[in-house]
């Protein structure tokens, strides 16, 4: 009697067993797809934000352009590689576009908060007008003397941002005005002068050079990645979706690794 008791006890606890791991099981599934939605949700509510704030950018650039009456600057086209043009305007906005997706792969709202700006308003408003000279430089067969242009339009464009602080205006000239990354990739300008401008730079932003680091580093990417060819054809960067884009030079990520690494 006791055996056929212990065998209907054992039986019983099996099937509370298995209907306690059927109910975990459901409710895992149940729980995982639950997930997924609200990932797609903030997925989809962070790209429609972004949306909203690329119009907020475009406005604020064609609003500039009528002010200033530059609409020739921004209508000029140039070679973008593989036989394509595009528009200073539309160069302009796909680096804008760029950095909406970027910035959420990096710490920039604590970067803001240490060095009281507003990172995005920095960043966009430089992209607005990180290429306002480059038609006449093009025009004049002077490439070289982009930088030399850009600063001298740049400067009443940035200084009509009344959204902008004094110290975000200087600090949005200094990312355009040193802008010096590419000319690192190609040869152009040494790792050691990089550094010493980031360190330079960084000391007159009264910020971290670590921080004018990141800033440089977004910037950077926010406009050059805006540069099919440099992915497709250079492979310069590395792209991937959901994912930060890389500057794939071996010599760069060296170097970041030596430039961020703790200070004893």
């Amino acid at each position: 009697m006791r055996g056929f008791l212990n065998t209907i006890s054992i039986f019983i606890v099996l099937i509370v067993s298995t209907q306690l791991q059927a109910e975990m099981c459901k409710y895992a599934l149940d729980h995982q797809k639950t997930t997924k939605r609200v990932y797609r949700l903030a997925i989809q509510t962070k790209l429609n934000q972004n949306v909203a704030k690329l119009e907020d950018a475009r406005r604020v650039l064609d609003e500039m352009i009528e002010r200033f009456n530059v609409e020739r600057l921004y209508s000029y086209r140039f070679d973008v590689g593989s036989g394509k043009s595009e528009s200073i305007y539309e160069h302009t906005l796909k680096t804008v576009k760029n950095f909406f997706y970027e910035k959420q792969f990096y710490p920039l709202e604590d970067l803001g908060l240490r060095n009281k700006i507003s990172v995005e308003a920095v960043l966009v408003h430089a992209l607005l007008v990180h290429d306002s000279g480059k038609s006449y430089a093009y025009l004049l067969k002077a490439p070289e003397k982009q930088s030399y242009y850009n600063n001298e339009i740049m400067v009443p464009l940035l200084h009509s941002f009344k959204s902008l602080t004094t110290k975000e205006k200087r600090l949005a000239r200094s990312l355009v005005s040193h802008s010096s990354i590419g000319g690192v990739l190609q040869g152009e300008y040494s790792y050691t002068a990089f550094q010493r401008m980031i360190y330079q730079e960084s000391k007159r932003m009264n910020m971290s050079p670590e921080d004018y680091y990141m800033l440089s580093k977004v910037f950077f990417i926010s406009d050059a990645g805006a540069y099919d060819i440099l992915v497709n054809t250079k492979k310069v960067f590395s792209k991937r979706p959901n994912y930060p884009t890389k500057i794939t030079s071996a010599n760069w990520r060296e170097f970041e690794k030596l430039f961020l690494a703790p200070k004893h």
